[in-house]
């Protein structure tokens, strides 16, 4: 078969899928067909979050040797969303020096310095679930990376999606915003939280970046 040809039945196939899966949640076979699917494009990341997205809808067994057999092949390491200095670290037993707040707090996130418009990057695919704004932390994008870990983006701009997107780790989902009143003196910059069950963990080491 034609590359072009086979791409163009990988396309497909994932569209057939994804409407099984609309119509019926529970279809274990239509989770891993659109797996295998994107697997077979080249996209594991994204294969692997649909298998996270099928496991947690039907825990069902098949799914889980498909997560791990993919994990290891992957790992868990996902890309910097900017490049740039991490100049408030993740810390949340000892406080961190907020120098705008002249403050010391607890800190369940990070802050990479980095200009004004920088476009961010999916640090690992995942799915939108949530974009709203905060007083502190200006626009934010939450998204669901499966078996209950969610990674917030923060301080953006021109958000380029919208819930309920599922993003490949590595596209572009924003700018960095000019910084809150709230951060002048730390400067632009953009902010990542990760929670496990709801508990903060530390970005740098789960991203293993």
């Amino acid at each position: 078969m034609p590359p072009e040809i086979e791409r163009v039945a990988k396309e497909q196939a994932i569209v057939a899928y994804k409407e099984a899966i609309e119509i019926d949640p529970m279809c274990v076979e239509a989770y891993l067909g659109m797996a295998k699917a994107y697997e077979a494009m080249g996209d594991a990341t994204m294969a692997l979050q649909i298998l996270k997205q099928g496991y947690e809808k039907t825990g069902d067994e098949q799914l889980v040797k498909e997560i791990d057999r993919l994990e290891q092949l992957l790992g868990s390491v996902g890309i910097k969303p900017v490049e740039g200095e991490v100049i408030l670290p993740y810390s949340m037993e000892e406080p961190v020096y907020f120098a705008t707040l002249d403050q010391y707090l607890p800190n369940p996130g990070i802050f990479i310095s980095a200009k004004e418009r920088t476009t961010v990057k999916a640090a690992l695919g995942g799915t939108v679930i949530d974009i709203y704004t905060d007083d502190r932390l200006g626009q934010m994008l939450v998204m669901d990376l499966g078996g209950g870990d969610e990674v917030t983006y923060g301080q953006l701009k021109n958000i380029q999606v919208a819930e309920g997107n599922i993003v490949a780790k590595g596209d572009i989902i924003a700018e960095v915003a000019a910084p809150t009143k709230f951060y002048l003196l730390e400067g632009s910059n953009l902010y990542i939280k990760v929670t496990k069950n709801g508990e903060p963990a530390d970005p740098e080491k789960y991203f293993q970046w």
